[in-house]
């Protein structure tokens, strides 16, 4: 009970000093799950900080478990391959922080 209770707390610690966006020159590095029908996987993505407002990064995704989910949809024969599991997308976001005059604490990211 005492380790969770210690997980717990580093865990909410390390969501005070989130990653409000700096601007120019901001670095912004992200691992985690992502949970989907058919099969969950690791997601990590990097962002760098080129304007006051803009990023430009790329994210990548691996899924897990996607044999499993083919095998229980009857398509016995089929194996995912690694290019079946793997993905790597680019990315630009755009805060809007600045532009509609919030709080330096919220963040606004319309991104594609």
């Amino acid at each position: 009970m005492k380790k969770i209770f210690l997980l717990l707390t580093i865990l909410s610690a390390s969501l005070v000093y989130s990653q409000a966006y700096i601007g120019k020159g901001d670095n912004k590095f992200q691992v985690g799950p992502n949970f989907q029908d058919g099969g969950s996987g690791i997601n990590a993505s990097y962002d760098f900080g080129v304007g006051q407002n803009i990023s430009f990064g790329f994210s990548s995704s691996y899924t897990l478990g996607l044999n499993d989910s083919l095998k229980n949809n009857s398509i016995e024969n089929m194996n995912a391959s690694f290019e079946d599991r793997f993905d790597i997308k680019v990315r630009f976001n755009a805060n809007l922080g600045n532009v509609v005059n919030i709080d330096t604490n919220f963040d606004i990211y319309p991104g594609l």
